[in-house]
């Protein structure tokens, strides 16, 4: 904001951090049912699925990690957007909530998620090169 009150713009950035991180909580929360649902459906019961359905679900199982760790990363690229902007606000300001949180130690947040979503997505490709596996 070239002219604008900074305490306003800080507060603005604020809302936006928390909205991005709960954001990245909900899409991970709803990606987690979802995929379970999958795998229960593909483990769970007496009788398994036909092959063609189980080839349907396991290519789902693909576009929906493929889908949710896209949204994820944008979400995350937004929060440090907005981390940092909060961070040169604080400077102008003689803040210090974002200047002051603890650094981050082997792995972040962030490369965890990411992880999470490379790993399943490693599962759903191995279940569907591999029909008799699963």
């Amino acid at each position: 904001m070239a002219n604008g009150n900074p305490e306003v713009e800080y507060q603005d950035v604020s809302d936006n951090i928390r909205h991005y991180g709960s954001m990245r909580f909900v899409l991970l929360t709803l990606f987690g049912t979802l995929s379970a649902t999958i795998m229960a459906a593909l483990f769970l019961g007496m009788n398994p699925p036909p092959t063609p359905t189980k080839t349907v679900l396991k290519c789902l199982g693909i576009i929906l990690v493929v889908a949710f760790g896209l949204m994820d990363q944008r979400a995350s690229e937004y929060w440090s957007v907005f981390w940092k902007r909060a961070v040169k606000l604080e400077t102008q300001l003689h803040y210090s909530q974002y200047k002051a949180r603890p650094r981050r130690q082997t792995i972040s947040i962030h490369n965890a998620t990411r992880l999470l979503y490379v790993a399943v997505l490693v599962f759903w490709i191995i279940a569907l090169a591999k029909p008799d596996w699963i």
